[in-house]
């Protein structure tokens, strides 16, 4: 497309998206940006704006951090709007400028320069950046541009304070082209038509959801499938290509080079899925099968190989004796698809960390909470008509969001009026919106995985399991720190990462916890009242926050200590009229104290001999337990009589076999 066409292209896509927030306000070139940055599936809450300190030379237009990955995302935005004008010289003066202005920022930090004021938005940025270099962080330029650049000017990385910055590179073509390969409603691959190599694979399982074939490919087949199919491949995929230099992909290219006839050994090779509806599989005998074709399939662990490979064969690597091994899930029922590709997806995934909040997908209490977001509809008129009934969409596993639209719904316009993008939420931010509310806003300023950690601890404690009401309540509290995050941005009032968790906070603890949540959910927004209260408590909240600078200069940091929030709870906001707020008649208690867990982390009962020689008597006549869980209560007993306590080791193992058994029917009072 040239320069006119982008420009059509992009403004019909910008004119379909959904109505901004409340209170933000974007121009045209950062509008663009919010588009394009919807598209990117690794991208979560990004900051976007127009961040500059002239005296600094610092430039840029937001970042975003990627947990997964390790990766905090630095954007820089090339945005012409006088077309008639663009020369390649301007593109690349300008691009030279932008680059400069995003790597000042990069070197503030690296550098550790703490001499700009945190009270800043770019301090508080820059602040940010040096704690994720802290917790092993990597940094990556993202220079997005609404129209193409010239090849020799995108240099792949950049070497700043004897640390490498990597350089991604989001032009106008390839922007359109990655948006269209989403976009295509159906991907089959045709093994035997388009590429005259179809699959000869044993089957190893089968059962009633799912088949599963082990078979091998082709540097050169899985190559050109990738070289058509690009990311469409990956949607499944928990993780983004790492780039060659990531150790895994450096060994996976060495092998290729020197010895490819090794490398079925000593790769794990692919797990892949597809839909069994579409696929063309025939058996060849004694559990041996012919595949043809494979409908919707999906690479969802072994990215880094297939793009390693890629690259390989793009150089012109000698491929003809690699082999990958690759695992075929063929999933018979639709219903089932998005959950196995999700829970393939994480649990296959070994090479590189995955988040704690990832690993927590599958437990009950948010399983339970995804089907109460998939069922409790919201309402747009007050009729609650049926046709204008929408859903929060809870993403209990990252890129379920992608994976339901895709698979589930075929890209069908109706999925997103159903559960539109702007009501999509992750257990991350589930965790920050109630762990405000609770009053805990230094566990907030830990951070999302500190925070869920935080957050799924207190709900493994007290066996929560959320119901209809729980359900609204939380959906409550998500929609106050939205709202509020609203307000605080159009105040522009700095350090808005601690503001925001602490005004929260002080309300819910002022008002002892009866803030109507409830109501918000039914109005499904914060009422003038509370939005004043927001105003008041979050001007004054800041206002401490930059009275305490010259004590401490890290406000974040501060903000993570149980002594600040002491202080904060402190503070007089004289406008305030609690008596104007919406109160509900009991305290919201997001983790009520469970008796079957109280009793057990009682260490009077958990030391207690009695209380196990009964559960093990109880058990041999019940067969509940294991006879690993049973031999572990004989340890539990001798620990008792030697040292007068279960171990801190034991302590976790205990607690979980009492509450089995109390589940199962032993009565413990």
């Amino acid at each position: 497309m040239n320069v006119w066409q982008l420009k059509e292209y992009f403004d019909e896509k910008i004119a379909h998206m959904p109505p901004a927030d409340e209170g933000e306000e974007l121009d045209a070139a950062h509008v663009f940006l919010k588009f394009v940055l919807s598209t990117e599936p690794d991208c979560s809450d990004p900051v976007i704006g127009h961040f500059e300190m002239q005296n600094r030379g610092i430039k840029y237009d937001g970042y975003y951090l990627n947990e997964d990955e390790k990766e905090f995302h630095v954007l820089s935005l090339l945005y012409f709007d006088d077309l008639d004008a663009l020369t390649e010289q301007k593109v690349v003066q300008t691009f030279n400028l932008y680059e400069r202005g995003a790597l000042n920022f990069v070197e503030a930090a690296i550098k550790g320069k703490s001499n700009i004021a945190t009270d800043t938005e770019v301090g508080e940025h820059v602040q940010e950046l040096i704690d994720c270099f802290e917790q092993g962080c990597n940094v990556v330029l993202d220079f997005y541009c609404n129209v193409d650049m010239p090849e020799n000017a995108m240099i792949k990385s950049i070497e700043v304070g004897r640390k490498k910055i990597v350089c991604d590179y989001h032009t106008g073509n390839s922007i359109v082209e990655r948006i269209k390969d989403d976009e295509t409603d159906s991907l089959i691959v045709e093994l035997k038509k388009q590429y005259g190599e179809p699959l000869t694979a044993l089957r190893v399982s089968r059962n009633e959801s799912f088949d599963v074939y082990m078979t091998a490919i082709s540097g050169v087949l899985l190559s050109k499938i990738y070289n058509d199919h690009k990311n469409r491949l990956m949607d499944g995929n928990v993780r983004a290509y790492l780039k060659r230099t990531q150790k895994t992909n450096k060994k996976i290219a060495e092998t290729i080079r020197y010895a490819p006839q090794d490398f079925i050994a000593l790769n794990n090779g692919l797990a892949v899925v597809a839909s069994g509806e579409g696929s063309d599989v025939s058996p060849l005998g004694d559990n041996v099968y012919l595949i043809r074709a494979l409908d919707k399939m999906q690479i969802v662990n072994g990215g880094q190989t297939t793009v390693t490979v890629y690259e390989m064969f793009k150089e012109d690597s000698d491929l003809s004796e690699v082999m990958v091994p690759v695992k075929i899930t063929m999933i018979k029922r639709q219903s089932d698809e998005a959950e196995i590709v999700t829970n393939i997806a994480i649990s296959a995934n070994t090479q590189t960390a995955i988040a704690k909040s990832d690993l927590a997908s599958n437990k009950p209490f948010y399983k339970s909470f995804e089907a109460l977001s998939l069922h409790t509809p919201c309402y747009r008129t007050p009729a609650h008509n049926q046709d204008d009934a929408y859903y929060w969409f809870f993403e209990r596993a990252n890129g379920m969001y992608n994976t339901r639209k895709r698979i589930i719904w075929n890209y069908s316009k109706s999925f997103t009026r159903h559960f539109p993008e702007k009501k999509k939420f992750s257990k991350k931010a589930l965790a920050k919106a109630i762990m405000a509310f609770a009053a805990r806003p230094d566990v907030v300023c830990l951070g999302n995985e500190k925070c869920f950690s935080t957050f799924n601890e207190a709900i493994d404690k007290n066996l929560v399991m959320p119901d209809n009401i729980y359900y609204k309540n939380a959906i409550g509290a998500l929609i106050l720190w939205k709202d509020a995050d609203a307000i605080i941005g159009r105040l522009k009032l700095p350090i808005k990462a601690a503001v925001l968790p602490y005004t929260i906070a002080y309300i819910s603890d002022k008002t002892k916890g009866l803030l109507n949540l409830q109501k918000i959910w039914d109005d499904q927004k914060i009422d003038d009242s509370l939005k004043q209260m927001v105003t008041d408590v979050a001007k004054a909240v800041s206002a401490y926050f930059q009275s305490v600078l010259e004590e401490h200069p890290n406000t974040l940091m501060w903000g993570r200590k149980a002594e600040c929030w002491k202080t904060v709870k402190t503070l007089s906001v004289p406008t305030m009229m609690f008596y104007e707020l919406s109160l509900g008649s009991s305290p919201c208690n997001f983790f009520p104290e469970n008796p079957v867990s109280a009793f057990i982390n009682d260490s009077r009962n958990l030391n207690n001999v009695e209380l196990w020689t009964g559960i093990l008597a109880w058990t041999n006549q019940r067969h509940v337990l294991s006879n690993k869980e049973s031999e572990s209560i004989g340890s539990f007993i001798n620990s008792i009589r030697v040292s007068l306590k279960i171990s801190q080791y034991e302590k976790p193992a205990a607690v979980r076999i009492f509450i089995k058994c109390v589940q199962n029917g032993y009565q413990f009072r």
